[in-house]
């Protein structure tokens, strides 16, 4: 239920100020069910295209329970919508510093020898967004982390 009200952007404030990152969250960490845990995820998902619902999953300690999703799940699913919802954190100059402490780089990095695609492709797309301070500060074009892999591969 919390991912199909999380579907709709107008509804993001009032489950944030309701506390409905705390419960998902709680929800993903308690629940051995894969649907409920797919459901938790797709909320932070959806959750994750405005500011505000960034800070308070950032807040909720979600960024940290997404990055492990990522390095414990194993079903595709929810590794690629854990993936997927760290994405608008990897381009925040706000939230970069932040996935850099929590081990972003390690994981994401992980998934550049996967064997599954989607997941490399996630995987270098969130590097890409995390590395691009230090891409442009110390040179490098955009296709630094292309050239990384297919040199790896």
């Amino acid at each position: 239920m919390c991912s199909s009200f999380c579907y709709h952007a107008d509804s993001h404030q009032e489950f944030v100020l309701q506390g409905g990152v705390r419960l998902v969250i709680q929800m993903y960490s308690k629940s051995k069910v894969e649907h409920v845990r797919l459901c938790c995820l797709l909320c932070l998902l959806y959750l994750a295209e405005s500011g505000s619902s960034q800070r308070a999953i950032a807040q909720e300690k979600g960024v940290k329970m997404l990055l492990t999703a990522c390095e414990n799940e194993t079903h595709i699913d929810l590794i690629v919508n854990a993936l997927k919802a760290l994405i608008p954190f990897a381009c925040s100059d706000e939230f970069r510093p932040q996935l850099g402490m929590d081990g972003a780089l390690d994981t994401f990095s992980a998934f550049m020898f996967s064997d599954q695609l989607q997941l490399q492709q996630l995987g270098i797309y969130l590097l890409q967004n995390l590395l691009e301070p230090w891409v442009r500060v110390h040179g490098g074009g955009g296709h630094f982390l292309l050239t990384v892999f297919l040199v790896l591969t």
